[in-house]
């Protein structure tokens, strides 16, 4: 009897094995990729322990959910728990600050002010409109944070894409903000290839709501602690695609009926599914097909920070 104690108390007391997480993940990433490989290398050795106190830093693009991340509690963020933001919010890339829509020469103007007369005039701004990145430092931990491309453009568009007339010329920043975005995803790629793999967590958005205890289990063991009670499932499979993009569809049918547009072939069929008289949702389903096919190109070139999509549109 006390032998069957003592082998109960030891099977408790052992850690949960990270492979259902290992399972789920590799099916994101191919195995050729730098996140591919470095899931191998964790499969087989683990992770490193992490030095006690120590926080990790969060790499990810603008739009992926630093936010979300920052909620979980503080004691596991490490830093003593006197860290303002969990994980750093690292993002690929980060905002300059707010700018004016008119330019002195070829000068960016940056508006300072925060008042609600100046809210709806302003877009980010990057010192001489080129953005930054965070610098990686390759020995510390860090959470590489991914999410459906389609989803991070949308929320990028959502809330930095102004299109409108002004002061007699018109404000166009679609281009400048899809082109922002490439960039981003390209320069985070390369930080990647970097880091050491038992130093990193690939953790998908996506992913982690469809199997939250294999991402707990895991999260717990790369952060050296006995549990995560931090991720929630949800069935994010399908999405519809008219309540994604209802926030800027009047936006999005005014671009359409414009000139000027993007010159891809994917962007003609938008304007001809949101011409007036459409509807709402053919207008929004056109959309999400070109930001597939983009989110598809990206991935071709850059596999771990644009896995495949998980979701499809409804």
């Amino acid at each position: 009897m006390r032998r069957l104690l003592a082998v109960i108390t030891a099977a408790a007391a052992r850690p949960e094995n990270a492979t259902e997480y290992f399972d789920v993940a590799s099916r994101l990433w191919p195995p050729a990729s730098t996140a591919g490989r470095c899931l191998a290398a964790q499969r087989q050795h683990g992770w490193r322990p992490k030095p006690k106190g120590s926080n990790f830093k969060t790499l990810g693009t603008e739009g992926v959910g630093h936010h979300w991340l920052e909620g979980l509690p503080r004691r596991l963020c490490g830093g003593g728990g006197k860290l303002k933001r969990c994980g750093g919010q690292f993002s690929f890339s980060s905002c300059g600050g707010c700018c004016s829509e008119s330019r002195v020469g070829a000068k960016v103007v940056y508006v300072k002010a925060r008042s609600r007369a100046r809210r709806g005039s302003a877009w980010r701004c990057f010192s001489n409109d080129a953005p930054k990145y965070p610098v990686v430092d390759k020995g510390r931990w860090h959470v590489v944070l991914v999410r459906d491309a389609v989803a991070t453009q949308e929320s990028i568009l959502r809330r930095f894409w102004k299109f409108r007339d002004m002061d007699g010329g018109r404000v166009d920043t679609l281009h400048r903000e899809e082109a922002f975005y490439a960039k981003a995803v390209a320069r985070l790629e390369k930080a990647i290839k970097g880091l050491d793999c038992r130093r990193t967590f690939f953790l998908s958005y996506d992913l982690a709501a469809r199997h939250p205890r294999a991402h707990a289990v895991a999260f717990a063991q790369f952060l050296g602690v006995a549990k995560v009670g931090f991720f929630r499932g949800s069935d994010n499979a399908t999405t519809d695609c008219l309540t994604r993009v209802k926030p800027w569809l009047a936006r999005l049918r005014a671009y359409a009926a414009s000139d000027g547009r993007p010159a891809d072939g994917g962007f003609d069929g938008v304007a001809r599914a949101c011409a007036r008289g459409s509807s709402d949702r053919s207008c929004a389903a056109a959309w999400r097909r070109r930001a597939e096919a983009c989110a598809a190109a990206l991935g071709r070139k850059h596999p771990t920070v644009v896995p495949r999509l998980l979701a499809t549109c409804a």
